[in-house]
């Protein structure tokens, strides 16, 4: 049958995660870790987890997984109804989108915003990102 590993977990962020687990065949390890991202960050973070191990036999085993995490700073929200034609409800209504700024929403397309705001015409909603990114740029 198969053997127990002993495995080290290296985040290429965090740095060591584990080392030295015993991890029996077919069983599964969870390692969870917070970490703080600086304010400036916004946008993909991505990092690369690093699993080595040794069987009881003594070989050796790696495996690498990337991966990728979309980073929101909280806070940095602009006010969308300064926006001609966006009142509170609809500035809401973006939030919940994800569409927290001039920036998201200047680069948002126009065919998602009709899915969201089906009763508003499509010149309007245009102009919408047109302001927003004259918004942006001048932030």
């Amino acid at each position: 049958g198969a053997a127990a590993l002993t495995i080290d977990v290296v985040d290429d962020l965090l740095g060591p995660i584990a080392s030295g687990v015993r991890l029996d065949p077919g069983a599964t390890q969870a390692f969870q870790r917070t970490f703080s991202v600086p304010e400036t960050a916004d946008g993909e973070l991505r990092n690369t987890v690093k699993v080595t191990g040794t069987a009881a036999d003594g070989r050796e085993i790696t495996v690498t997984a990337t991966h990728g995490l979309k980073v929101t700073v909280p806070g940095v929200v602009d006010d969308l109804t300064v926006i001609t034609g966006i009142g509170r409800a609809r500035a809401e209504r973006l939030h919940e989108a994800g569409i927290t700024t001039f920036h998201d929403l200047a680069t948002t397309s126009v065919e998602r915003l009709r899915e969201m705001f089906a009763n508003v015409g499509e010149e309007t909603l245009v102009r919408w990102i047109k302001e927003a990114r004259e918004l942006a740029a001048n932030a």
